[in-house]
Formats: C-alpha cells, sequence, structure tokens
C-alpha cells in the first residue's frame, strides 16, 4: 500500500470510529500510534473488533483530563512491542467501564473488562512504578453525585502463563496523587492526598503506597495535615541537587480565604516524611499561611518551588485600605523559608514590579493611594515612586517622567519618577522599566 493510500484508509477509520461512537475524538495519542507501520489500517479492525466484543448499544467515553484524551488509548503495557488498547466505554445510564484488549496480529482480543468506579472518567495515566518492565494503569474516576469528588483505581498489568492480564490493585478516594522515587531507587511510590469531609473535623492527609515485586500494593506511609484545611487544591513534588528524595508540596485552603503550602521532607532518621512546619504543639502550619489563593510554583523557573507570601504596606491613612501587598516567593533551604523573588502587586491597577533580592528588607511601599505608590528606605526617605495617570492629563501637564506602560489600558499612562536618594541607592528609570509588568485580572506572580 503507498502512502497515499495509507493516509486515506486511516483518516477513514477515524471519521468511522468518531461517528459510531458517538463522535469522540481520536486525539493525536492514538493517531500517533495508528500511524506506526505496518499497521496503517489497524483502525478499521479496531473499530471491528469493538463491535464483536463490546456488542451494539454503546458509546465511548473520554478522560477529561491529564495526557490522554480519547476514549481508545494505544499503548504497549509489557514491553513486547504488541500494542495493548485502553477503552472507556457506556451503555446508557450504566457507570462508565475500562476494557483492555489485545493485538495479536490482525486481531484484538479482550485482555480484561472492569466496571468503572464513577459516572465518568477524570484521568488516564501509565507508569512503571516497580521497574519490572510492565505498565500500571492509573484511572481517575467521577463519583456519582459529585464531580467534585474522585476515586483513583490503580490497574496492574503482569503475565501469567505467558499471557497478558490485568488486574485491580488498589482504589482510592483523592483529590490530587503523585508518582516520585523516593528512595533514589528507580522504584516510584505513590502520593494519594485526600480531604475527608465526612469527619468532622474535617481531615486531610497524603497517603503513600509503594508496590512489591510481586505487585501488591502496600502502605508505606501516611502524613496528617493542618487540621484547619477544608481543601488540597495541589500535589508537587522537586528534587534538589544532591539529595536523594523528594520534596513533596502540597497547597490546601483553609477558611475565610486562606491557604497554606504543607511541606513534607525526608526524615532519615524516621524513614519516613515530616512536616518542619508543624512542630507546634497546636500542629499548625502558620510559617507558610497567607491571603488568598496563589499557590506554590516554580517562579524563577530554577527546577524547584517557591511559596508565596504576602506582607501588608504602611499606610499614610489607617482608614483607608491598601489595595496591594508584597509578594515574596520563598524557596526550601533545609528546613527554613528563604526569600527568593518579590514582587510588589497593586491589586487595583492590575500591575506587579519585580523588587531584586538585595532590596529585601531595605525597600518599603509606602502606600498613599492605589494610583501612587512610593517606595522608601528604612528612614522612610522616598526612593522612587509609580504612578498611573490619564494620559491626556500627564501630557498636558508637560511632566518629565519616565513611561513605564501607555499601550495597555488605552487612555491611561503608567509612569516612574527616581530621586537623588534613590539614584545614590541604586535604583534607575530603565530598571524599573524591565521591573514593571502589566498583569490584568490575575497579579499571581
Amino acid at each position: 500500500m503507498n502512502k497515499r493510500k495509507a493516509l486515506y484508509s486511516l483518516i477513514c477509520a477515524v471519521l468511522l470510529l468518531s461517528v459510531l461512537f458517538g463522535g469522540c475524538d481520536i486525539g493525536p495519542h492514538s493517531i500517533e500510534s495508528l500511524m506506526r507501520p505496518p499497521h496503517a489500517a489497524s483502525g478499521q479492525v479496531l473499530e471491528k473488533a469493538l463491535n464483536s466484543i463490546l456488542g451494539s448499544g454503546f458509546s465511548l467515553r473520554v478522560p477529561q483530563a491529564g495526557a490522554y484524551h480519547t476514549a481508545v488509548t494505544l499503548i504497549d503495557l509489557n514491553g513486547d512491542s504488541q500494542q495493548e488498547a485502553i477503552v472507556f466505554y457506556s451503555r446508557g445510564t450504566d457507570p462508565v467501564r475500562l476494557c483492555v484488549l489485545r493485538q495479536n496480529g490482525e486481531t484484538w482480543q479482550k485482555v480484561n473488562d472492569f466496571a468503572g468506579d464513577g459516572s465518568g472518567v477524570y484521568s488516564l495515566e501509565f507508569d512503571d512504578m516497580n521497574g519490572d518492565g510492565l505498565s500500571e494503569i492509573f484511572v481517575g474516576w467521577f463519583l456519582f453525585n459529585d464531580k467534585s469528588k474522585k476515586e483513583l483505581t490503580v490497574y496492574s498489568a503482569s503475565m501469567v502463563d505467558q499471557k497478558l492480564s490485568v488486574s485491580v490493585c488498589i482504589t482510592e478516594p483523592y483529590d490530587h496523587y503523585i508518582l516520585a522515587d523516593v528512595k533514589n531507587s528507580g522504584e516510584k511510590q505513590l502520593f494519594v492526598a485526600f480531604t475527608d469531609v465526612s469527619k468532622s473535623p474535617i481531615a486531610a492527609s497524603v497517603r503513600r503506597f509503594g508496590l512489591d515485586a510481586a505487585g501488591r500494593f502496600y502502605t508505606a506511609g501516611s502524613l496528617t495535615m493542618d487540621p484547619r484545611v477544608v481543601r488540597i487544591e495541589s500535589l508537587l513534588f522537586d528534587l534538589p541537587q544532591g539529595d536523594q528524595h523528594p520534596r513533596v508540596f502540597a497547597d490546601a485552603l483553609l477558611a475565610d480565604n486562606q491557604m497554606i503550602t504543607e511541606v513534607f521532607l525526608w526524615d532519615e532518621d524516621n524513614k519516613d516524611y515530616v512536616s518542619p512546619f508543624r512542630k507546634s504543639a497546636d500542629d499548625l502550619n502558620m510559617a507558610t499561611q497567607r491571603s488568598g489563593t496563589l499557590k506554590c510554583a516554580d517562579i524563577d523557573n530554577d527546577g524547584f518551588y517557591e511559596i508565596p507570601l504576602r506582607k501588608r504596606f504602611i499606610q499614610n491613612d489607617a482608614d483607608e485600605v491598601a489595595m496591594g501587598y508584597l509578594l515574596t516567593w520563598c524557596g526550601i533551604e533545609g528546613e527554613k523559608l528563604e526569600p527568593q523573588v518579590f514582587y510588589a502587586v497593586n491589586v487595583a491597577q492590575d500591575y506587579r514590579l519585580f523588587l531584586p533580592k538585595e532590596w529585601n528588607g531595605k525597600v518599603f511601599v509606602h502606600y498613599t493611594d492605589a494610583a501612587h505608590w512610593s517606595f522608601v528606605n528604612q528612614k522612610g526617605e522616598a526612593l522612587f515612586s509609580v504612578t498611573v495617570q490619564e494620559s491626556a492629563s500627564l501630557k498636558a501637564n508637560n511632566s518629565n517622567v519616565t513611561v513605564l506602560d501607555d499601550t495597555s489600558v488605552p487612555g491611561m499612562t503608567y509612569f516612574c519618577r527616581v530621586t537623588e536618594k534613590g539614584r545614590a541607592f541604586g535604583v534607575t528609570e530603565e530598571a524599573l522599566k524591565s521591573y514593571f509588568i502589566y498583569d490584568a485580572g490575575g497579579n499571581t506572580k
């Protein structure tokens, strides 16, 4: 078959699958697999196999999040260069099911078929946790009565009498999960973060699971979180240079629009993770508590996560609420928070101003009003200012200023002035131009 005919056959197969199975999208992962020779027309073969194995009246279901957004995903689970198909489908109002098909030459055969744990598929992921050459399948399910609640099911592939088999290993309620190599051994562990709202008070935790050589899951540890947590927003990890154990970060919401970042570090003495910021008697994480819902991020693109903390400004008028704050992004050094990146964030005027690290503790915002911010030294002496003014008014006054931005907001100009004290401190207009960032509707970094 020449290339043109192979391509035509592939397109027809994809369109046929889309029409017959409820308009499901065969995305880039599946297309990439189908285009690999020598099975250029395998889409048609798979479509026939699905009709034969699943029967009539079924609809394909698509994961809503993650890297795989197709109802039929092709992957080699056991490393034999033969494709397996992971298929999500349902009939009417019945629960979603997961069917695993194995390719054998030009035919497809059913390996296993499982009832799902919810009314929809949230995510799909694959990973070889214990390095045995067999992939685990991680499926996140929406629960029936509430899409904000999810369950994670892990399916393990194994070889039984030289035949592929897939079985359920573990099912856990979850908000977020990660896979990380805890011991730098090439074997990953599963971290599952979950907020149990059925308990009073609400209980948030991160449980850790390993997978042994026999393909059995075991509990490797359990980490409690601040008792004030009402919802876990994210779960991340990084691996500092020279460290054998990943650091785990869990952003969590408290009441009254407050947030914390729980940090879990490996304790070699206890052979487990501990929280360095919850060593007080009340078990509260006050070190990372801040207002707003800004989550931790790799703000300086160095491969490590920083935690955002806020500070209030000095105000001239005690009755006026300062529409801004000083945002400090802190890294973790040892068991301490170390400031790394600083921004003055003006919420009312939609901008942020980067402040160099060496200015920390030496430059402060003296708040007068939202349109005019004065930056002062420790003695309260003005160093420079940032002002927002109508462009026409500014031009009429023939003001000698340095424009920071006169295009982002029609009719408005952002400009700065530097005092002699500021120049002596090392501030320049050109530096302020590079530090200024217009950031409408977010002011997140």
